[in-house]
């Protein structure tokens, strides 16, 4: 900075030097210092998603395959349809029980679509066994004996629920299958039920 300062030319009309040149930097320096920070916005803290392997769920697998908790292994993945899903498993009783939680829109709707198109024969001989209606779970559901999978929702979420039990009844099947719906189910919201475009 000194050796800058020797070699500029004085402006006309005056003389600059060194020292005005140096108390001009160190109080534009000092003020760099007291510059107030702009406020800092706290991040708004997201709502923590529920773990999709329920601990319900599990207890009910358990109970209706007569083995303590501990012998159901869980785990949680993502389905086929890109959402969550937790897989319970009995290995000494052959059950597997999985259960997808569906967030995408018009699940109603979506819901209606499938239980229709699944019960449609246009052929004179059926190939596959019709859906099974199920009451009291969410505001519609049905049993598909060919998936070996029950569905339902709440008008926000579509839930499904497959159980896989080798030996057992199809309405014990059917049952288990209800009960970890129920579980899964939100409130129901009937006014946001949305029947499908024809």
């Amino acid at each position: 900075m000194r050796e800058v300062c020797l070699r500029r030319a004085s402006p006309p009309g005056g003389t600059v030097t060194c020292a005005a040149l140096l108390a001009l930097a160190a109080i534009a320096l000092s003020a760099c210092g007291r510059a107030e920070k702009a406020p800092q916005h706290k991040a708004q803290a997201k709502p923590v998603a529920e773990p999709i392997c329920r601990p319900a769920a599990r207890v009910a697998v358990a109970r209706a395959a007569g083995v303590g908790e501990e012998a159901v292994a869980q785990a949680s993945t993502e389905g086929n349809n890109a959402q969550p899903e937790c897989h319970f498993r009995v290995a000494r009783r052959h059950l597997l029980v999985v259960a997808n939680v569906d967030s995408a829109p018009q699940a109603y709707a979506r819901l209606e679509r499938t239980i229709v198109e699944a019960g449609q024969q246009f052929g004179a001989v059926r190939t596959f066994a019709p859906p099974v209606h199920v009451d009291r779970v969410g505001l519609d559901a049905s049993w598909f004996p060919d998936q070996h999978q029950l569905m339902s929702t709440d008008a926000a979420r579509l839930i499904t629920v497959e159980v896989d039990w080798r030996g057992a009844r199809q309405r014990r099947s059917i049952g288990l299958a209800a009960e970890v719906a129920r579980i899964y189910l939100g409130k129901l919201q009937p006014q946001s039920a949305r029947p499908p475009i024809p």
